[in-house]
């Protein structure tokens, strides 16, 4: 009975130990391919993206107070828009102050991305489109050295991602 259970306490730990390596350590080739293929993922979509970023700055902000939040429910997007950010994975869209007081643009837009780009290994992603802010230059990289990278797409857009499984 003894001889058992150290047997299965082993097996237990073996069985962590592989998860664990499987699942908790990529490696950062892994995730450079996955930041790419998000990259590319955004040009062959940055037009439909641009034209749900006109909508809404045509149709909301005239509204909107810029004391808080604005949370854009997909429904209220046009049909053709609806559509595009439907299938890109976008499941919610706010509209959120600037935080660069000397932009002309007084608002950033932020989507929350539930499926593609890489979400089942990222965990957290959102676009975010971002006027005067340098994490959008073209081909910026920050990591914080734990779980959060944000990568500058250009014109004003950026992707933040977190892989953190908490």
């Amino acid at each position: 009975m003894r001889n058992s259970y150290k047997l299965q306490s082993k097996t237990t730990w073996l069985i962590i130990l592989i998860s664990f390596i499987q699942f908790g350590c990529n490696s950062t080739s892994d995730y450079d391919k996955i930041f790419k293929e998000n990259q590319e993922t955004f040009a062959n979509n940055k037009l439909g993206l641009n034209a749900i970023v006109l909508e809404i700055e045509g149709k909301f902000l005239q509204s909107w107070d810029k004391q808080q939040n604005l949370n854009i429910d997909l429904n209220d997007l046009s049909p053709k828009s609806k559509t595009i950010a439907e299938d890109l994975g976008i499941d919610g869209i706010s509209v959120n102050q600037n935080p660069f007081d000397s932009c002309r643009e007084k608002h950033e837009i932020v989507f929350n991305i539930s499926n593609n780009w890489n979400i089942d290994k990222l965990r957290f992603v959102q676009l975010v489109y971002s006027p005067c802010n340098k994490n959008a230059e073209k081909d910026f990289h920050s990591y914080d050295g734990y779980h959060i990278d944000i990568w500058g797409l250009g014109e004003n857009w950026y992707i933040i991602s977190d892989t953190d499984w908490m």
